[in-house]
Parts: structure tokens; sequence; C-alpha cells
């Protein structure tokens, strides 16, 4: 007796895991596929991929993997779903970020990428390496490298906030193109107003061919604790290139 209620207790929470929420957000790194869809319970969920920005979240309540769709027509001209990407994934999972890429054959391959507070704290930076080069990024004076295809989340420490003051009540005709931080002299101080500028850090990144660092990049990351940022090396015209994508989290 006691034997089959362990396992009957087991079945039951095999049947909950297989039957989990997945929270997934998605992207691609170039252009937009439409008419992408999964299937909840009895209605078709359209999902939006695109290679500018990461779409909102949507929630998936069923076994895996997840299936994706579009609509294609039979012979008899009907409308039919066709598969055309698949997503085995642990139950344990619960969020992941999904990105899309087409195959030759058809269909997309899809590549989850975890996206919970533990893999990728808010604020952090995931860098994945996907060149066959050695790259090193600099970022707000702190070095770090990677070799092919290596990945590491970088958590750096927030930079000191700045603030300007702004006169709000300034026409366009007193704006300094020069210096736009400053003020302009017939202003009252009483009508200044302090500001926060977005905060930024210095990152610089090269690569390394034939015992040689060629640098590729130098721009400013923006730095928010409400946000996650995915950046991806990627080899173009033959150097090393920075692909980054911004989720916002509120």
């Amino acid at each position: 007796m006691a034997r089959a209620t362990k396992l009957i207790s087991l079945l039951l929470l095999q049947l909950a895991n297989s039957l989990s929420a997945l929270d997934f957000k998605t992207f691609a790194f170039e252009g937009q596929f439409s008419d992408l869809f999964y299937v909840q319970g009895e209605s078709e969920v359209p999902i939006d991929v695109n290679g500018f920005r990461i779409s909102k979240m949507y929630t998936y309540n069923g076994s895996s993997p997840l299936i994706f769709y579009v609509h294609t027509e039979n012979e008899a001209g009907e409308k039919v779903r066709t598969p055309v990407a698949q997503l085995p994934y642990d139950p344990r999972n619960t969020s992941l970020l999904l990105l899309f890429a087409p195959v030759p054959s058809g269909g997309y391959q899809v590549y989850p990428i975890a996206n919970d507070n533990a893999s990728h704290p808010p604020g952090a930076y995931r860098v994945q390496n996907l060149t066959q080069r050695r790259i090193a990024l600099l970022i707000d004076k702190q070095s770090y490298q990677f070799t092919p295809n290596q990945l590491q989340v970088i958590n750096p420490p927030p930079p000191q906030r700045r603030t300007i003051k702004i006169d709000p009540n300034a026409s366009i005709d007193d704006l300094n193109v020069e210096n736009p931080e400053s003020i302009d002299n017939e202003s009252d101080p009483a009508d200044l107003v302090t500001v926060a500028v977005p905060s930024k850090i210095p990152v610089q990144m090269a690569y390394l061919l034939n015992g040689q660092w060629f640098p590729a990049y130098n721009k400013k990351w923006l730095y928010r604790p409400d946000i996650r940022t995915y950046v991806f090396a990627h080899e173009k015209n033959n150097t090393v290139m920075l692909k980054q994508y911004v989720e916002f989290l509120k």
C-alpha cells in the first residue's frame, strides 16, 4: 500500500512538472519573423520575433516541448498548422529568453538562454563570444578575456551618478550646441532644476589575430539596475563586432 501511494505521488509530481508554466521572451539576430504562434489550450497565441528588440513576455502552460507553428494550406486548400520549431525544455526552467535562427532547410532553430535573477542578475552584462577568436573587453577599466565560444556574466559596480542643472523654461534658441549642459547667463538660479544624467559605462573591445591585438569597439554602455543586457561578439566583414540587446524588467 505504501509503495503504491509513493508511486502515485511520484506520477502526480511528474505531471505537475510537465505542465508547469514557462515565461519566455524572444529575439533574433537579424530580420523579423512573422506569422509565428504557439497553441495554448484551444487558442493560438501569436508571437513577435525580430532583430531590433527583445519581445514582451509570453506565458506557456503546457508540456515540453514547446512547439511553434505557422499556417499553411494543405492539398485541399484548407488552412492547417505546420510546426516550424520546437523547444524541449527542463520544466524547472520557468523563465527563458529564446533566440530564433532560421535554418537552410526551413523552419527555425531555437536557442534557450536563462534569464532569471540567479543566472543573470539585473544590471549585469551577459557577454558571449560567438567567434573563433580570442577577444578582450575593457569595462570601466576592468579587463576581461574570452576564449572562442566562452560566456561570462559580468556584474560591474554601478557607475557614479552624474547630475546637471538645467533651465526648463529656456527656449531652443538658448541651447548651446557646443556644450548642451551649459546654463544661459540670463537664467534665474531659482528656475534651475537638477536632473540625473543616465549612467553609462565606458567599454572597449579588441580581438586577437596572428598574435596581435586589434581594437574594434569603443562605446559607452547603459547601466540601470532594472535591465539585463545581452551582448554577443560575432564575426562580420573580417572583423569582430558586438551586438547588444537590452531587456527592460519594469
